[in-house]
């Protein structure tokens, strides 16, 4: 799963496109118990590439950003955990449109 991001991104060459593809790259979770009650704070890097076939052909990301969130309970599977992620993108990266894979 992943994202369109209809907002226009300016390449290092000054060139601007839109509709990148953009997806989760890496959840981090770490545990706080210094902190009661004990909270989980979720790393979540997402990364942007110019498409979805482009990114599976192996080309360069145009850029990378780390959403963290905290939690107070892990959720019990990893797919509410990866859903939790995918809205804290979608928060991040507000104009854009679904991509089912």
């Amino acid at each position: 799963m992943g994202l369109i991001n209809n907002k226009k991104t300016t390449l290092d060459n000054g060139l601007d496109i839109s509709n990148t593809y953009v997806s989760i790259e890496r959840l981090k979770i770490e545990k706080d118990s210094l902190v009661q009650p004990a909270i989980y704070r979720i790393g979540n890097r997402a990364t942007e590439h110019v498409s979805r076939e482009k990114k599976y052909e192996g080309k360069p990301m145009l850029s990378s950003i780390n959403m963290n969130f905290d939690l107070e309970e892990l959720p019990s599977t990893i797919e509410e955990l990866y859903t939790k992620a995918y809205n804290a993108m979608r928060e991040y990266y507000r104009d854009t449109s679904d991509v089912i894979e």
